[in-house]
């Protein structure tokens, strides 16, 4: 590294990643928004080395490790990790990871790795969508409903009397179309687990809501 404060903080270590599986961690990076550009090659460097080191050894009886990566665009792209996704879970470690729309994916990692990643996600927390693409792909993966829909029809016979008909249909209909996930309210939320029925839901929000 050139930047002489970046190689005096990484010129020594006294943290051991792999304790990370045997007490309970906590380790935050939270650099300030004027210094992600210069560090991003090095907050790349730590998550990708963290989970190398982390899925060396499988151990049933680790502690579990939880990734939490917001702004997951402003790393660089690891293809490495992209990689290991199918297998992080067998090794008692999470990722969550949070974008704010699909196109942040696309441009680091392509359309075909973000279906992969995607496929991957056991569970995924909708909080909106400001684009066409993202709201698309919300209506699509919360599948359609079944709508009965009954319609009547009323004719005059050759003698005066009145027929009525009655036709019932069986329509399809997106659970929540592209643009009803645009326009959910702010409290909103949608939650897709695997294996089960999409979920529409209230934020949790910390200020408003007691004990915090």
């Amino acid at each position: 590294f050139k930047n002489e404060r970046v190689v005096a903080a990484t010129n020594v270590t006294d943290m051991d990643l792999r304790a990370m599986k045997r007490r309970p961690i906590s380790v935050y990076l939270a650099p300030n928004i004027t210094d992600i550009t210069l560090l991003k090659p090095l907050l790349t460097l730590f998550v990708q080395q963290t989970m190398n080191i982390l899925t060396l050894e499988h151990d049933p009886n680790s502690l579990p490790v939880y990734f939490l990566l917001d702004e997951f665009r402003q790393l660089k792209k690891m293809d490495e990790i992209m990689t290991k996704l199918p297998y992080v879970a067998g090794y008692n470690i999470k990722l969550a990871i949070i974008i704010q729309d699909l196109k942040n994916l696309d441009e680091i990692y392509g359309e075909t790795s973000r279906h992969s990643l995607l496929g991957n996600c056991g569970c995924q927390l909708i909080l909106g969508a400001n684009d066409q693409a993202t709201a698309d792909y919300a209506s699509r993966a919360l599948g359609k409903r079944t709508i009965r829909y009954q319609s009547e029809s009323r004719t005059i016979e050759l003698f005066g009397l009145p027929r009525r008909t009655k036709v019932e249909q069986i329509r399809e209909r997106d659970l929540m179309m592209p643009q009803e996930i645009r326009q959910m309210p702010e409290s909103k939320m949608v939650l897709l687990v695997e294996g089960q029925r999409p979920i529409l839901g209230d934020k949790l929000r910390f200020f408003e809501t007691q004990p915090f």
